[in-house]
């Protein structure tokens, strides 16, 4: 029973009884956005409900950190995301702060955390790039591949980093999936690369096909 707010949770509480708890019981919710408080609570709650709630008065801060993160989920972003949609400007991610505050409050591996920032670094360099702006230190390699997404064609992309970050050897490599169109037109010279990749693939399918063909 927890989430990437708190990813403690309930020790012993998966998150198939958590859902039949949440369900059979809408109360319980109740319980947690109020912090658990209620000298009636426990005989009004089913016994998956009751287990919960034992084992969330024994969990140190539990129900002060479920009322923040149950507000953190039921208030509206509607304000936050117009105030990012007008931003003009915007400063280079600060992946080692990013890696920092990922692995310490919630509890992901460091390879984990530098993946997740990685990818809205790329988003950052492409940004920059439609600017007319180069990060030089960070550069797509390679196309790896290509998947549709939602009816949109993305490529694999592979990049090479030179920044430096703990724990990871430089240069470092990473791939995010990026729009299509965007690599063409900001690295052709990477599109260009990929499609005689593809092309000497396909030349290299027909012949083993010719041969196969002889030999049958």
């Amino acid at each position: 029973l927890g989430c990437d707010y708190l990813p403690q949770g309930l020790p012993g509480i998966g998150k198939a009884n958590a859902l039949k708890a949440v369900v059979e019981n809408k109360e319980l919710f109740e319980v947690f956005k109020t912090g658990g408080e209620g000298d009636d609570i426990d005989c009004v709650m089913p016994k998956l409900s009751q287990k919960i709630f034992e084992k969330a008065k024994q969990t140190p801060h539990f129900f002060e950190n479920a009322i923040n993160v149950i507000k953190e989920f039921m208030e509206t972003k509607e304000s936050l995301s117009e105030d990012l949609k007008s931003l003009k400007t915007w400063r280079r991610p600060n992946v080692i702060a990013l890696q920092n505050f990922l692995e310490n409050k919630l509890e992901w591996s460091s390879s984990y955390a530098v993946e997740k920032a990685a990818i809205l670094l790329a988003h950052w360099v492409l940004r920059e790039k439609e600017r007319g702006h180069d990060a030089r230190d960070i550069q797509p390699v390679r196309i790896e591949g290509q998947k549709i997404r939602k009816g949109v064609c993305r490529y694999m992309v592979e990049w090479t980093a030179s920044t430096p970050l703990p724990d990871v050897d430089l240069p470092w490599q990473f791939t995010t999936l990026e729009k299509a169109n965007v690599i063409q037109l900001y690295y052709p010279e990477v599109y260009k690369k990929y499609k005689e990749e593809e092309e000497t693939k396909k030349a290299e399918r027909k012949k083993k096909k010719k041969a196969e063909n002889r030999k049958g």
